[in-house]
């Protein structure tokens, strides 16, 4: 499911994948953009390749010569990542490169809640021939959700494919975090939903102003009621709903300057190894966010 409109602007490093962009020419939508970076030590381009990047010429294809030397070009592409962001924040961005050397960046800029990832050239699916690139049609924009479900409504957007919205789970974290408090919200929807999903539901709450007065009413005051209903959310994500929230509540409050390791013999002694261990292994990823809430 695509969750919101958004421009993507894919960031190629070609000394690291070749030509193997060309891959995603038949995957455009009308607005995104691809922005390859290159120096003398790149491949040369093919010839055949050149031939269908006529038949893509009304897309945004910009070339951006890079000075050369040690990760010379690795470094020109960050700096125009930064710069793009910077103007357009609200926007998608992918870089294409095997090189795992962009990550932290990457995970940089995540946390600063903007859509970015890396690909590798084995995830674009390649096609049999640059002509079989061309005869395939253009796959047209999926469309965002004409409207929302309102909070209380637990419909779920479903589809071949798509990822289904767990609308309850977002309910009961906004119960416990303030939807003012945005960036929190994105950290607490990757640590449950994981990285991918968890973008995508931020930014679809970000974006969507008009739920924020809603999702604001139904924020609880009360710290340990947020506390036990975050937890509570959690593990009814995980399929586990007879939980001892409010002893498992007390623990973390009465164990919050201890160390991780610490955390965890505290679990396995209050709760046996098993149990213990099984809440200890889901909540380790929410640590942080409880903490400050």
């Amino acid at each position: 499911m695509l969750i919101g409109k958004q421009r993507i602007t894919y960031l190629i490093d070609s000394e690291n994948v070749n030509d193997a962009w060309v891959r995603l020419l038949p995957k455009l939508h009308r607005k995104d953009k691809i922005v390859i970076f290159f120096t003398k030590n790149s491949p040369h381009f093919a010839a055949e390749h050149a031939q269908l990047l006529a038949e893509y010429k009304k897309y945004e294809i910009v070339w951006e010569k890079c000075f050369t030397g040690n990760n010379a070009l690795d470094f020109q592409l960050v700096s125009r990542l930064g710069y793009y962001i910077c103007k357009r924040p609200r926007d998608a961005y992918v870089i294409m490169s095997n090189d795992t050397g962009y990550d932290p960046a990457i995970q940089y800029w995540q946390q600063a809640g903007v859509n970015v990832s890396r690909i590798r050239k084995e995830e674009v699916q390649s096609e049999a021939s640059p002509e079989a690139a061309k005869k395939q049609p253009l796959k047209k924009e999926p469309k965002a959700p004409e409207s929302a479900n309102p909070p209380g409504n637990p419909a779920e957007q479903d589809g071949e494919g798509d990822f289904q919205v767990p609308v309850e789970c977002i309910l009961g974290l906004c119960r416990s975090i303030s939807i003012r408090r945005l960036n929190k919200i994105h950290e607490a929807l990757v640590a449950l939903l994981g990285p991918e999903h968890g973008r995508q539901v931020y930014f679809f709450l970000r974006d969507n102003k008009e739920f924020h007065e809603k999702l604001g009413k139904i924020y609880l005051k009360d710290r340990n009621a947020r506390l036990d209903h975050y937890i509570t959310t959690v593990f009814a994500y995980h399929g586990l709903e007879k939980v001892p929230v409010e002893r498992i509540r007390k623990l973390l409050l009465r164990n919050g300057g201890a160390s991780r390791d610490q955390l965890y013999k505290s679990m396995i002694g209050s709760f046996g190894l098993k149990p213990g261990a099984d809440y200890y292994g889901i909540l380790k990823h929410h640590l942080n966010i409880l903490k400050k809430m």
